[in-house]
């Protein structure tokens, strides 16, 4: 669905997405914890996968503010754990539509301890929008953007975490005033 947490322990790979595409409900993973008790610190706290967020509207959802299933990033001092992964959005409406509003499945950061060690970050989650029809204003940031983490920042390196993805019903939200989307797109037909 959503990919999954980040690796912990010195860089370990972010995870592939899992899950439903158009019917997203699962959580997101949390990330890969690096146990540095033995080095005489406490345990790094890993990254906490996204929630989920389910919305059914008989008729229209208007998002002017924030709707979001984020993960949450690692921490801790001269941390290795890996970054969470995204959640789940799915909303079901009649109409769609909103001005400025933002819904995010993001994955959370892997902590960079220095240029030599540090942990992957979590993918990002799913998003689907299943939408009668458009209502206007439709100006929307919409992101399952992953998490960044040492090493594997490169986009194609097969380590790192993976973007989420977008599913809506018709390509009319892509061709309108969608202000922004970062995902892997999937429009049915």
């Amino acid at each position: 669905y959503y990919g999954a947490g980040g690796g912990g322990g010195g860089g370990g790979a972010g995870g592939l997405p899992y899950g439903s595409v158009s019917n997203p409900l699962t959580l997101g993973s949390g990330g890969g914890s690096y146990n540095a008790s033995g080095l005489g610190r406490p345990l790094d706290q890993a990254g906490m996968g996204g929630g989920v967020v389910r919305i059914v509207a008989a008729n229209s959802v208007t998002v002017d503010g924030t709707i979001g299933a984020d993960a949450s990033s690692s921490s801790g001092y001269q941390s290795y754990s890996g970054g969470g992964a995204g959640g789940s959005i799915w909303i079901t409406c009649a109409a769609f539509g909103g001005s400025a509003g933002w819904v995010t499945a993001r994955g959370g950061a892997g902590h960079v301890y220095d240029s030599a060690r540090g942990a992957a970050g979590g993918g990002g989650g799913r998003i689907a929008i299943d939408y009668g029809s458009l209502a206007t204003p439709h100006a929307l940031y919409v992101s399952t953007l992953p998490g960044t983490g040492y090493l594997y920042r490169t986009a194609g390196d097969p380590r790192s975490a993976r973007m989420g993805t977008l599913w809506f019903p018709t390509a009319g939200l892509l061709t309108t005033n969608l202000v922004s989307f970062d995902g892997y797109v999937h429009v049915p037909g």
